[in-house]
């Protein structure tokens, strides 16, 4: 994660959102910045009940 300005308040309140809903962030540096946010699938409606 080199250049990422981890103590940006806009990465940290992203980071926060992301655990609150027991997300991933995947932040690579390769040619530009890419930033991957992934959420775990919500239960079906048959699973739920």
């Amino acid at each position: 994660m080199a250049g990422v300005r981890e103590g940006s308040l806009g990465y940290g309140l992203v980071r926060s959102l992301v655990q609150q809903i027991d997300g991933d962030i995947d932040i690579r540096n390769d040619a530009g910045v890419t930033v991957t946010i992934s959420f775990p699938d919500l239960p079906t409606r048959e699973a739920a009940s």
